[in-house]
């Protein structure tokens, strides 16, 4: 009898384990398929859902971010992945224009340098700058990830890292690259930026979608470019391009299937976004170097 109630007991927080672990890994794999790209009122889809269920209410669900590249696709746009951000593990990514003429490698040099090491070491060595009065320019230790960082802290270079470009968006200033510096390498030859380029990142409102945007902008008080004699024959400019986002609608709705069931879901609209990828050096029509 004792032996059975063992048994009876064990196969109980068998069973109840698995269920737990099925509920975690429903909950955290939950899966839509958008039923059609037509939208209708919000009221007017729950009263037909009604109608369709027997009278019975219709459930309402969430949509994730694999359901919104789908709807950004169905729609006939892209989700860019070197622009667009969905977690904050994007955002340790380095944007493409920016990337120095020699790639910079971790310490083991296996993988490329994220975001937040750069961060991380560039702050160090302003620390360390500041605190060391001999120490003439930023530079890494024995410990460094890499022998040296071509980049800069905004601050270092007169820029606020964090500036508004509306009370809804947030762009903050990651670090920049100094006129100069190498931008490339060709047959031996070192080629140099004309404009000092910051990278950014924007966080969006929780009505936008995706959550970060990635461009570059110009510095805002170095704006000259192409000196000959100390006279300036160009002008730093931002290159931007309209990327398009989704923001989440008030009155409309899709409706998705969510384990094979019906399910009236907010829908989200296609909305364009100006943003600033890139810096370049515009020369003024007067100059014979155009």
């Amino acid at each position: 009898m004792r032996q059975s109630f063992v048994l009876v007991l064990l196969f109980c927080c068998l069973f109840y384990s698995v269920e737990v672990q099925s509920r975690r890994r429903s909950k955290r794999e939950t899966f839509h398929v958008i039923i059609s790209n037509e939208t209708l009122p919000c009221v007017k889809m729950a009263e037909m859902l009604r109608r369709e269920n027997g009278g019975r209410p219709p459930r309402w669900t969430q949509l994730n971010d694999e359901d919104k590249k789908e709807i950004l696709r169905m729609r006939g746009y892209d989700f860019i992945r070197s622009l667009m951000g969905t977690s904050g593990r994007d955002t340790d990514l380095i944007f493409d224009p920016l990337l120095p003429a020699q790639p910079l490698t971790s310490k083991t040099g296996t993988r490329p340098l994220l975001r937040s090491e750069i961060l991380n070491q560039l702050q160090s060595d302003r620390e360390l700058n500041d605190t060391v009065s001999s120490h003439p320019s930023p530079s890494l230790g024995e410990e460094a990830t890499v022998p040296h960082l071509p980049y800069v802290v905004p601050e270092d270079i007169g820029l606020n890292r964090t500036m508004f470009r509306s009370s809804e968006f947030v762009t903050t200033v990651d670090y920049c690259v100094p006129r100069s510096s190498t931008m490339t390498q060709l047959d031996g030859v070192n080629y140099l930026r004309m404009c000092t380029a910051c990278a950014t990142t924007t966080s969006s409102p929780s009505d936008f979608w995706p959550a970060y945007l990635y461009g570059v902008i110009c510095h805002s008080d170095d704006v000259s470019c192409l000196y000959e004699a100390d006279i300036a024959f160009g002008r730093c400019v931002a290159t931007g391009m309209s990327v398009m986002m989704l923001r989440k609608s008030t009155d409309l709705c899709l409706l998705v299937l969510e384990n094979g069931q019906k399910m009236i879901a907010q829908d989200w609209s296609p909305t364009q976004y100006q943003l600033s990828i890139g810096c370049e050096c515009a020369v003024s029509e007067q100059s014979r170097f155009r």
